[in-house]
């Protein structure tokens, strides 16, 4: 009995692992986020940016990770922040007005909310959003081009956006009013047909901040895919060429670090290309569940601990079993593991397998001892949490070794 319970846990285990490791399948960004291919997205926005000439397009999912990040070799560089869905913290918003004040990067907001005042406010720019403060709408359905908004699910608001001597006519939704407290350096660029203002652009001491008070004009569902055009982009790539007014290499970062993840349902990962089977071990998958919600909390060091409790468990299963002998273990005879072609115990299992992959026995030099110690023990499940493909190899053996 304890041999067979040894042998299910262990086995257990190790899809546990792999069941983590698989926990991305069928989660994707919600908002806009610019890995979010939905209508409420912007990845057509990406798709756009990256078709201008000498532009390079970078999605920021870590702000910090961009902290060395040497952008000399550009000529003008740009920060798209679009409807951002979760606050930013000190110091990404210092990373930001460094890029900013320091590195002469010009800044885009298209936001309803009020997650980017705090950057605002940091680069000491005179305008304000009135966050979710939304203006008078109107109610029907307008087809722009070949996109169409329905307010039976969104309400809209005409207005326009002027760019040097060019107006564009084009739709709000959901559209904030924006606030400029100092007309010397910050001047109106957008209105709604009420005249209220929803938008402004100001000069800081390096470069330009443009700011419109809706992220909705950037979205998928009116930005349409590559090659098709409409006002939308007629507007984008006027923004690009206002800020950038040298012919030079350009960088736009955009952000995706704001964004919250969402499951996709059974019928969703259909439409997305999944076979049936496929989408039903996805959707049964409960740590795609738990991924969500350590990410969503930034908890994503949770996993981790996880998979180390897995190898402790293993761990401990190993040293319940074993008998200690001189300096090291040495593993009882009698507790055998039922495998199809095998009749070996879990720990000689796993250790002749390591012995067979020359990546492992060099990491773990002491496998090739005939007894092992307690610390080998301990770095052979250590190894075998965090390398991914040596534990498929042990699953792979366990399941299938005839």
């Amino acid at each position: 009995m304890k041999l067979k319970s040894t042998a299910s846990i262990f086995i257990l285990a190790i899809l546990i692992i792999l069941a983590i490791e698989n926990s991305r399948e069928g989660v994707v960004y919600s908002g806009a986020s610019p890995r979010n291919t939905g209508w409420d997205g912007t990845s057509n926005l990406v798709e756009h940016l990256e078709n201008i000439e000498n532009t390079e397009v970078l999605i920021v999912d870590d702000w910090a990770k961009l902290r060395d990040r040497n952008f000399d070799s550009y000529s003008c560089g740009i920060i798209f922040i679009i409807s951002p869905e979760k606050s930013f913290t000190q110091e990404e918003v210092e990373y930001v007005a460094n890029l900013v004040l320091e590195k002469n990067f010009n800044l885009v907001i298209l936001d309803e909310g009020s997650y980017t005042n705090d950057i605002l406010k940091r680069l000491g720019v005179q305008v304000e959003i009135e966050a979710y403060r939304y203006v008078e709408m109107t109610r029907s359905k307008i087809y722009i081009g070949k996109s169409s908004r329905s307010t039976s699910s969104s309400v809209i608001t005409p207005g326009f956006i002027e760019l040097d001597r060019d107006t564009y006519y084009l739709f709000f939704s959901y559209v904030s009013p924006v606030t400029i407290k100092n007309n010397s350096t910050c001047t109106k660029i957008a209105y709604t047909v009420e005249g209220i203002g929803v938008g402004a652009l100001c000069t800081t001491s390096r470069g330009s901040v443009l700011v419109i008070g809706d992220g909705s004009i950037a979205v998928n569902d009116v930005i349409p895919p590559l090659p098709e055009e409409n006002i939308y982009t007629e507007v984008l790539k006027r923004v690009i060429n206002k800020l950038c007014v040298n012919s030079g290499k350009k960088v736009i970062l955009i952000d995706n670090s704001k964004y919250f993840l969402k499951i996709l349902s059974f019928g969703e990962l259909l439409e997305e290309g999944y076979g049936f089977l496929e989408a039903l071990a996805i959707s049964i998958n409960i740590f795609r569940y738990i991924y969500l919600y350590t990410q969503n909390l930034n908890l994503s060091t949770s996993l981790i601990a996880i998979s180390i409790a897995i190898a402790i468990l293993f761990t401990s299963i190993v040293k319940r079993f074993s008998t200690k002998k001189g300096e090291g273990y040495e593993f009882s005879r009698e507790l055998y593991i039922t495998i199809p072609g095998y009749g070996k115990i879990v720990v000689e299992f796993v250790e002749d397998i390591c012995r067979s992959d020359n990546r492992c026995v060099k990491e773990i030099p002491c496998v090739a001892k005939r007894v092992l110690s307690r610390r080998c023990v301990e770095e052979l499940s250590i190894y075998m949490s965090r390398n991914r493909e040596f534990r498929k190899k042990v699953v792979e053996a366990l399941l299938y070794k005839r």
